[in-house]
């Protein structure tokens, strides 16, 4: 049997109503929007749940972002307060000192950061900034 898409969807905006109403009423919800479909339909879950004014969208551009106009465009159309936060510095700094730091030959035969932490670091800089917003 396939689920009913407006009563999932219902059933998802009354969760994030209940939740917020008991844990934190009046407070703002922080989301991290990227401009794809899982940040787009979590940002317009949350307005229709607790109302535009009390949804902060973030944009986290690494550097230079080419569709980032796409997330701005989004928190505009749900009229949500918005804030475009570049963990490109961030980002290029926290390299150069893992790599200074290998080069320094404290762990034997590591010498410079392997390209899966080259890949995960961006969303874990994105992760402080949604924390430290929220």
């Amino acid at each position: 049997m396939l689920a009913d898409p407006k009563k999932t969807r219902e059933e998802i905006v009354k969760w994030i109503a209940d939740f917020m109403n008991e844990t934190a009423p009046g407070c703002d919800i922080v989301v991290g929007i990227s401009g794809g479909k899982d940040s787009s339909v979590t940002a317009a879950l949350c307005a229709e749940a607790i109302g535009k004014d009390h949804v902060i969208g973030v944009m986290m551009p690494n550097g230079t972002q080419s569709d980032i106009a796409d997330s701005q465009e989004l928190a505009d159309f749900l009229g949500i307060k918005k804030l475009t936060v570049n963990i490109g510095g961030a980002f290029q700094k926290m390299t150069e000192a893992l790599n200074t730091a290998l080069s320094e030959d404290e762990l034997p035969g590591v010498t410079e950061i392997s390209r899966n932490t080259v890949i995960n670091l961006p969303p874990r800089l994105r992760m402080a900034v949604l924390y430290a917003v929220a």
